[in-house]
């Protein structure tokens, strides 16, 4: 998203279908399962082929909506930017104190810290302590203010609101849990668009896709211009948190993301899934960059790392980094640290050593699209295909399997 203007630069939510044929559901299932679906199977699989994650699915987003909560907590006066707190592995709650919510670190704890590194190191314990400061009403007025709980408005249909507490709902518990994105529900899009508001100097606009509509022409008939709702924060406090969070790609939970030659603040979540304790973790990371004039926000989910251990962070701070590296110059963004010009390499993780590699000889058309030395479509095995991800056999024609059915890649 460009964080000053609302505008959605780019939305990846899963599953791909031709806008031109959307009722095609060969790239999910073979002939013979469509064959097999009656009506209602067949509208479940288009509605789940159709279903944008990004805009209407709602989750718990965990630590990622830290910085949104301080910079609530600063706005609404509970906290000041030279306030510290101290870490000493969580906080007990109820009558005789026998719930404990630990913070990451526990049974270690982080010590005293200051509001920056409070982001930087992700403390739970001291958002809890924020929390309790902002007290039930005040930190639910600061959800509304950064539009948790309701629509944003886009421009896309079946956008979802997530459900946050209210007074009647939010004990103590609630609240502490709250102040690390836990407990309550958002979508991608409210997120994002929160964020974008924090480090863009307070500014929150209706997030939107369409910039214009031409005419068949070629002529513009429609520019639809930025539209801001309100004011979150001041500038002031949007500046200082854009610092903690630039801590946090520098020495903090963050660093993993960094690409060089550009300054940049993140923020990385790791939210248990519910029901708790079933290993099940939905894992993010926002990020921005330049720090001082942020010119793109980038917010990446992974609902359920393929991993043995998926409570890690590092999987959608690999993806960030991979997309702001090629980004960031596309957008013509300067690189505002690069010394004398010059800008080092950024290593990228090893698990991005593409597909492209793995193909011999294969190249990329305009389109992004695989293809061999003749131009050809190719998979990622090499093999020919067509537009539709057929095999084509060597005189370009597709090929049939032994029941005389054609075969995908």
């Amino acid at each position: 998203q460009d964080p000053n203007t609302g505008e959605i630069l780019a939305m990846d939510a899963g599953d791909r279908y031709d806008l031109n044929d959307p009722r095609d559901l060969s790239s999910l299932y073979s002939e013979e399962e469509i064959k097999a679906m009656n009506d209602e199977e067949t509208v479940t699989a288009l509605n789940a082929m159709w279903n944008n994650f990004c805009v209407t699915d709602a989750f718990e987003p965990g630590s990622v909506v830290k910085p949104i909560v301080m910079a609530g907590a600063l706005e609404k006066g509970s906290i000041a930017e030279g306030d510290n707190f101290v870490c000493d592995g969580g906080q007990a709650f109820g009558a005789n104190n026998n719930t404990f919510i630990k913070c990451a670190v526990y049974p270690d704890s982080h010590g005293t810290e200051d509001l920056m590194h409070v982001i930087a190191n992700s403390c739970n314990d001291g958002m809890m302590q924020i929390a309790e400061k902002m007290g039930a009403e005040q930190f639910i007025k600061a959800q509304s203010l950064f539009n948790f709980g309701s629509r944003t408005g886009i421009d896309l249909p079946n956008e979802g609101s997530g459900i946050i507490h209210t007074m009647d709902t939010m004990g103590e518990t609630e609240l502490a849990c709250s102040a690390f994105g836990q407990g309550y529900t958002c979508t991608m899009l409210q997120e994002i668009n929160a964020m974008s508001s924090v480090i863009n100097g307070g500014y929150y606009y209706q997030p939107h896709l369409v910039k214009e509509i031409q005419d068949s022409n070629g002529s513009t008939v429609k520019t639809v211009e930025p539209v801001l709702l309100k004011q979150t924060i001041s500038s002031e406090i949007s500046a200082a948190i854009r610092s903690y969070m630039e801590d946090s790609v520098i020495e903090g939970t963050s660093r993993h993301s960094k690409v060089q030659g550009y300054s940049s603040g993140g923020k990385t979540g790791t939210a248990e899934k519910f029901p708790r304790g079933n290993k099940k973790y939905l894992v993010s990371f926002i990020t921005f960059a330049p720090v001082e004039e942020p010119q793109v926000i980038v917010y990446v989910v992974v609902d359920e790392p393929n991993a043995e251990e998926q409570a890690d962070s590092k999987y959608p701070q690999y993806i960030a980094q991979g997309i702001l590296s090629e980004l960031l110059p596309y957008l013509n963004v300067e690189p505002d640290e690069a010394e004398e010009g010059v800008v080092p390499e950024t290593e990228l993780w090893e698990g991005f050593d593409g597909v492209l590699e793995d193909v011999s000889g294969s190249d990329v058309d305009e389109e992004g699209n695989m293809v061999d030395a003749e131009g050809n479509l190719i998979d990622m095995e090499g093999n020919r295909v067509d537009e539709q991800g057929y095999l084509l056999n060597e005189n370009g024609e597709r090929k049939l399997n032994e029941n005389g059915e054609y075969i995908k890649s």
